[in-house]
This record gives structure tokens, sequence and C-alpha cells, in this order.
């Protein structure tokens, strides 16, 4: 107890000793509610659109967990995922996301004749767990869906974190599951392991699209991502797009795709079908 209240402190260390306990206490009262959360079905996921930025349609989905807490109220991934990645939950509630994306994987393809893919957050302790990946791939199949619908994101330090990321990148390959680098740009970026690894998708931080359309340094870092990725063949997708100008100049850069408060929040099931239906959810500028 005393070392996992040393370990969920941590963070916390600038605060009064008082309020160091405190926090750490209510971190492990969370990891017990996490464990009931499980076991009492509180979680849910939304589903926010990616956006072709060249036809302006639905290219996919990211599926992001929630969790309607009967003690918390509605609790962001941000407050409890930390938390269940320091331990072992993050392992089933990986494995709950998993099976509850690729149903809905399954509703979305079943309403809509597009081939549609849904991608899942990916973190280290699931890479480490052996029996994760066979868990996925019996998902999928249970499922009847294409494996290159199957979309999993990693962070860069989680190719770091883990000794076992290159078996595990490697059995992705071999099962025709596609892969994206999460938040490229600002963990590591070695470019040796975008070789090594054979990545599909590179996902430009949102820090650095906040400030594309008036920050040239942010701008030219994008669109070196991007002619990087366009030479290895691999597509870019830009998160956190807020606004009209900085999907305009992504598309213009070669951007391949994008997500954001601009095209949508993330959705319920119904209404992220509801938008598929639509043939274009944004409108792209047209060239003068």
């Amino acid at each position: 107890a005393q070392e996992r209240l040393h370990q969920l402190g941590a963070s916390n260390r600038h605060l009064p000793i008082e309020a160091q306990l405190d926090t750490a206490v209510d971190l492990i009262r969370m990891e017990s509610e996490l464990q009931d959360a499980l076991a009492h079905d509180q979680f849910y996921l939304l589903y926010q659109p990616i956006i072709n930025l060249t036809t302006g349609a639905i290219a996919g989905f990211e599926a992001l967990i929630r969790w309607d807490s009967p003690h918390r109220g509605d609790v962001t991934p941000g407050q409890f995922m930390a938390l269940a990645e320091l331990t072992s939950l993050v392992v089933p509630i990986g494995e709950w996301v998993i099976k509850a994306g690729c149903k809905a994987l399954k509703q979305i393809q079943s309403a809509s004749p597009k081939n549609t893919f849904m991608s899942f957050n990916i973190a280290s302790r699931q890479i480490e767990e052996t029996a994760f990946m066979p868990y996925v791939l019996n998902t999928i199949r249970s499922a009847n869906l294409n494996p290159a619908h199957v979309k999993l994101e990693v962070l860069e330090r989680s190719l770091f974190d883990s000794e076992t990321t290159l078996g595990w990148i490697q059995a992705c390959r071999e099962e025709n599951l596609p892969l994206a680098l999460d938040d490229f740009g600002t963990g590591y970026s070695s470019l040796e392991y975008l070789s090594d690894y054979e990545f599909d998708t590179l996902k430009i931080d949102k820090s650095f699209i906040d400030r594309i359309t008036n920050d040239q340094r942010a701008r030219n870092i994008c669109q070196a991502i991007i002619h990087l990725s366009n030479s290895l063949g691999m597509t870019t997708v830009a998160e956190g797009i807020e606004e009209p100008a900085q999907a305009a100049i992504l598309r213009e850069m070669g951007c391949t795709m994008g997500q954001g408060y601009l095209f949508a929040k993330p959705l319920d099931l119904d209404k992220a079908i509801a938008l598929l239906a639509q043939d274009q959810v944004w409108l792209p500028p047209v060239a003068d």
C-alpha cells in the first residue's frame, strides 16, 4: 500500500504533504471504483469522425472511452486512464474498448456501404500483455470484420516503454492490422523507427495545429511531417482541427485526414451512423 501511495502521489510532490496523501488515497479509491466500473458496465464509447480532407467525407472514427461513475459523474479519460495504465486495469479496460468498438464498427458498416475504419488507442501495458493480440484478433473475427478496418494507435513513447514493441508491431503487420503513430513530433521522434516499425499513419499533434495559422515554424513542422509521411507511403491525420483556416492549410499541404470540433465532437453511435450518411461532413474550399 505504501508503494502504491508513493507511485500515485509522485506527480504531486510539489503539493503539501497532506494534499499529496489526499490525492494518492483518492487515486487508490478510484482504482477500486474502476474495478467496479468494469463489473457493472459503467463505461461507454463515443466516436469522433476522421474526415478525408480531399473529399470532406468521413473516412473513419476514433473510439473514445468515457466513464459514467455513480460517485464522480461523467469522467473523461484524462482523469482515469493514466491510473489504469499505472495498474493492470488498462488491459481489461482495453479489451472492453476493443470489443465494444468492433461491435459498433460492424453496425456502422452495416448501415453504410463505405469501408469505414475504427481507430483504437493502445497503451504500453497492452502491448506487453501476451494475451492482448490474440484477444484483438479473436474479437475482429467474431465481429466478422476485415482487420484492415481496425486501426491501432500507439504513442511515440510506447516504442521505448516496452521491449516487446517491435515483435508486437510485426505481428500487426502479419495480421494486416493498420498502425498509426499518435502525437508524432511531441516525443522522441526518431526517423529510424519509422523505417523499422513500418507505420501506416502519422498523427500530427494538436499542439502544432493550434499554431498553424499564425506560426510559420509550426506550419513548417506540419509540412515536413506531411512530406515525410507521403514519401514513406503513409497517410497523415491532423488532430484537434477547430478552425476552417486550419483545415484549408492542411488540405493544401497534402494532409490526408483530419479530426476535431470543426467537423464534429465525439458522438454516440446513433449520431455517428446518422452523420456517416452524409456524403460530405465538411465542404473543402474551392480553389481560386
